[in-house]
């Protein structure tokens, strides 16, 4: 039914907390809040972000630690980050919104 009960929304947890993990890990130290935040359970899901184009994604927050764990004047964008899976590519982008991870989008390169 227009796909108003198909999932939309998922927890950061097993599969999608270690590739989340291992990426943050790789990325240089001044992005060791973001591993930091992920271990802490600031961030709780994912879910797919309608006001965008597809394959862009929302993050939910713990929101005991949101407020504290803000960063004014701290945002950004990590763009054009290539994840192997399988031999498939795809093309990840990060969006960090005042210290906080705000947003992704992937998608497959063909």
């Amino acid at each position: 039914m227009f796909g108003l009960f198909k999932k939309t929304s998922w927890k950061i947890n097993s599969k999608a907390f270690d590739f989340f993990d291992k990426l943050f890990k790789q990325l240089p130290i001044e992005f060791n809040f973001l591993s930091q935040g992920l271990h802490n359970g600031l961030y709780r899901s994912f879910s797919v972000n309608h006001s965008m184009k597809e394959n862009h994604y929302s993050i939910g927050f713990d929101p005991s630690q949101s407020d504290k764990s803000m960063v004014k004047g701290k945002q950004f964008q990590l763009q054009n980050i290539l994840v192997i899976q399988n031999g498939d590519k795809f093309n990840l982008n990060l969006t960090v919104y005042e210290g906080l991870w705000v947003g992704f989008e992937i998608k497959k390169i063909f």
